[in-house]
């Protein structure tokens, strides 16, 4: 029996490797992934290239998301249209609740701005929720970013005053405990899942390719399941100048 995780990773070559494993008597072979995340370029394009080497596969949807609430499922569903041109057929689970937490964006070109600006965001998260803090993750683009970004956060007050640690998690290790701010690097964020989530200099994040960056916010805001926060330094890029609308330039005090 074969199951394959984030199959649309890996190329056609790839999967049909795999499936050849599965005993032949049985021939159960199992492929799951979402086309949204694919984050390498070798990865298939639509299942029905896998059908084409496997015209008896059947493909099914998994409509209900459990993960996200339906704020944040929304913006998921504005970047699947845009990118794919198809309605998006998953729906929250949850019905939306006017209490949830609308995402947040706060642009700058001074770090020590943005940083502070994601401190007290965190802060207002641990003054909700105490002893029952969720865990919270930071979104940079590489691993050298990680341990830059890391340094800098440790250096406020606020968080130490509040007892929450900073951890640099360099190659998607999964550092400290729950009251820890994890930093990753974008690249190795698939398969985690955070209360809260933040996105530092998303307009920096892609070297240049637009496409990118509707593939890294729509991989990590579906790692977050309650709170989204996103920095730029200059602006919206073009790609997602859509979404501007969706995203709210304040704080979850005023808004809730």
């Amino acid at each position: 029996v074969v199951a394959i995780d984030e199959a649309t990773d890996f190329s056609l070559w790839e999967l049909a490797v795999m499936s050849t494993l599965s005993h032949p008597l049985f021939n159960s072979v199992t492929l799951a992934g979402d086309l949204m995340q694919r984050m390498t370029t070798k990865g298939i394009q639509s299942w029905a290239d896998y059908q084409k080497i496997y015209p008896e596969a059947e493909v099914q949807d998994l409509i209900i998301a459990y993960r996200q609430t339906a704020k944040l499922l929304k913006i998921a569903s504005s970047i699947y249209e845009k990118i794919l041109d198809v309605p998006a057929k998953f729906k929250p689970f949850h019905e939306e609740d006017v209490r949830d937490p609308e995402p947040l964006v706060y642009i700058s070109d001074e770090d020590d701005d943005k940083l502070r600006w994601v401190v007290d965001r965190i802060i207002e998260i641990h003054n909700l929720y105490g002893t029952s803090f969720p865990t919270v993750a930071l979104f940079v683009k590489n691993d050298n970013e990680v341990v830059r970004i890391a340094k800098l956060l440790k250096n406020y007050s606020a968080l130490e005053e509040s007892g929450i640690g900073i951890s640099a998690c360099v190659q998607g290790q999964i550092l400290g405990n729950q009251e820890h701010v994890r930093v990753f690097s974008i690249e190795y964020i698939k398969g985690l899942e955070f209360g809260a989530v933040f996105f530092h200099d998303l307009d920096q994040l892609s070297d240049g390719e637009q496409d990118l960056i509707n593939k890294f916010i729509y991989v990590g805001l579906s790692r977050a399941n309650l709170f989204l926060g996103v920095t730029f330094m200059y602006d919206y890029p073009e790609s997602i100048s859509y979404l501007k609308p969706i995203f709210k330039e304040s704080n979850w005090k005023i808004i809730n």
